[in-house]
């Protein structure tokens, strides 16, 4: 369940022109967030960098990336509160890597 919510989340947080930090290939997956995003792949987490990198190069801030996370999360769970907070701590955290402090 946790894996279709995270790639229904990642599909949909990408809305939102400019650049302001890493690319998200250059981001490296850590074993921290491997474990936050259990059970997902590297590809699948990746793909998650790459839609908060996308948001960010769109001009969003990090806190709407952020909002945008935690709403696509709750979309995507279907009423399972357990599925949003582990999607929103997942797209949360890979939104932390692509926002330079």
């Amino acid at each position: 369940m946790l894996r279709r919510c995270l790639a229904m989340a990642a599909v949909l947080v990408v809305a939102g022109c400019g650049t302001g930090g890493p690319a998200a290939s250059d981001i490296p997956i850590t074993d921290e967030l491997r474990a936050v995003c259990a059970p997902l792949s590297d590809d699948d987490i990746r793909t998650v960098l790459a839609s908060a990198a996308a948001n960010r190069d769109r001009g969003m801030s990090k806190q709407q990336n952020l909002d945008s996370a935690e709403d696509a999360c709750a979309n995507a769970s279907e009423g399972n509160s357990d599925a949003v907070d582990e999607c929103t701590a997942c797209l949360s955290a890979a939104v932390e890597l692509v926002y330079p402090d």
